[in-house]
């Protein structure tokens, strides 16, 4: 007949000792202290940010042909973003973003540069017809010691990127 000694060595254990549990909370704290200073130095590449800019001056264009309506690109130099969509004048004549298609948030470390384009309030903008038709400019990105230079033909849509150094 077993004795109660064997009874409660043979049960299984109910859950985690206190020095378990410290183990794995350390080595959790050693991974997140070595993970999360990477991940907040962590942003995008110059050139991927050029193209994400391209892309979104080629997609409004098109979404102006498809919809038939007129669409503007405006940078927003406080909110550092660049976006496309509606604008429309309120009763007031103030312009008011109806609709936003897209956006491109801007690093504080990235310098903006525009010529060419207009300006409505605090924005720089660049207005796409139905039918195609740009206002054209350009807009230079400096980042990381890399400047582009983004082109937009106003005459036949086409958007072009040149890095220099």
């Amino acid at each position: 007949m077993p004795n109660s000694l064997t009874k409660k060595m043979c049960k299984a254990p109910k859950g985690f000792t206190l020095f378990e549990l410290l183990v794995v909370l350390l080595l959790m704290g050693l991974a997140l202290g070595l993970i999360v200073p990477k991940l907040r130095l962590w942003r995008p590449s110059a050139t991927s940010l050029a193209e994400e800019v391209k892309g979104l001056l080629e997609s409004a264009r098109l979404q102006a042909i498809n919809r038939g309506e007129d669409l503007l690109v405006l940078i927003d130099p406080e909110e550092r973003l660049i976006f496309s969509g509606l604008l429309r004048q309120d009763e007031e004549g103030r312009w008011q973003v109806e609709k936003i298609f897209k956006e491109v948030s801007l690093p504080e470390e990235l310098e903006v540069k525009q010529r060419g384009l207009f300006r409505i309030g605090r924005w720089y903008g660049l207005y796409f017809s139905g039918q195609g038709i740009s206002s054209g400019g350009e807009i230079e990105l400096v980042l990381e010691r890399k400047r582009y230079l983004i082109r937009i033909s106003a005459e036949q849509f086409l958007v072009t990127l040149e890095e220099e150094s």
